[in-house]
């Protein structure tokens, strides 16, 4: 706080360790170019809602899922499309429930550990899942905001299996920053530009403390 800079501010040391966080834990380069800092997860599904979707676009979740993206779809004019995953699926999005989405499907969005149920899909799971979005030509969104927590097989990133992926991030669980209001989007370069102007006219700029301490947080790992 004392040695600043504390006003309006996209840290780029901040986007280059979450580059290298992405090779050391995934093994998947991602230029720096590619991250844009949100104000949380939060912020990071709105700007991309409104920046890859139109009015009435469909975009698919797994139900049970976490309420917040049915309830800001609805609320930017998108159309939830909820796709049930009940126990009898492990609570999994998989490529025959894709597929069997009738209509148009414009998105689907996926979050692995989910949230409430804690369900994971294995690296080739996710593939699976994001081969049936090609085919439909489907854009996939990952919310990848629980990394890190789990039990045994380490949680797979979709960029290891498709890079045009949106993926979504935040420091607040793993790291536990719930309160600094920061996250971070992986997005293809095409769409970056388009990403940012919304990021930046709907919340500017993360807070720039949060930031700086999020530097902090990645190297401190057996903490974590």
């Amino acid at each position: 706080i004392d040695s600043g800079p504390n006003g309006y501010v996209e840290s780029l040391e901040l986007r280059e360790r979450i580059a290298r966080h992405y090779l050391e834990t995934y093994d998947v380069p991602v230029p720096t170019a590619r991250i844009l800092l949100t104000a949380g997860a939060s912020a990071g599904l709105v700007a991309t809602f409104t920046t890859l979707f139109a009015a009435g676009d469909r975009v698919g979740l797994a139900r049970p899922g976490y309420p917040a993206y049915r309830n800001s779809l609805a609320a930017l004019g998108r159309v939830p499309v909820e796709i049930d995953c009940g126990a009898d699926r492990a609570f999994r999005l998989d490529p025959e429930l894709v597929a069997a989405v009738p209509g148009t499907l414009h998105g689907l969005v996926v979050a692995s550990p989910g949230n409430p149920t804690g369900a994971m899909l294995s690296a080739s799971q996710l593939a699976a899942v994001a081969a049936a979005c090609r085919r439909r030509g489907t854009q996939l969104v990952s919310d990848e905001i629980y990394h890190g927590i789990g039990y045994g097989e380490p949680a797979a990133t979709a960029l290891a299996c498709e890079p045009r992926a949106i993926v979504i991030n935040s420091f607040s669980k793993l790291y536990r920053m719930p309160g600094w209001r920061l996250g971070w989007l992986v997005a293809p370069e095409d769409c970056v530009a388009r990403l940012s102007a919304h990021l930046i006219n709907f919340f500017l700029t993360p807070p720039s403390a949060a930031q700086q301490a999020a530097i902090a947080a990645f190297d401190d790992p057996a903490d974590l």
